[in-house]
């Protein structure tokens, strides 16, 4: 149901967001290499940490559901919102 304009801009919006998520994964894993990750078992750390989120609490929440996702989740997420938005739109 879309005319070709709208076609060639929903392929330049999806390959825009897959480019996007690639990059930023990249620039992630230099990140990791450059600078490691603290210790996860430093006390003293989490619970500076802890304190911090104690007044954010629905942030903390957010942070506990995505560390329970596999990495590729949120990219997913984010495709099935195009995909949803794009049925939304175009689907009879």
């Amino acid at each position: 149901g879309m005319t070709p304009g709208e076609a060639q801009q929903t392929l330049f919006a999806i390959g825009a967001y897959v480019i996007g998520s690639a990059t930023e994964w990249q620039a992630e894993a230099e990140r990791e290499s450059s600078q490691p990750l603290p210790d996860p078992a430093d006390e003293e750390l989490n619970a500076l940490r802890a304190r911090a989120l104690s007044y954010q609490p629905l942030l903390l929440a957010a942070v506990g559901e995505l560390l329970e996702q596999p990495h590729a989740a949120a990219f997913e997420f984010g495709l099935d919102l195009l995909i949803d938005g794009l049925r939304a739109r175009f689907a009879p």
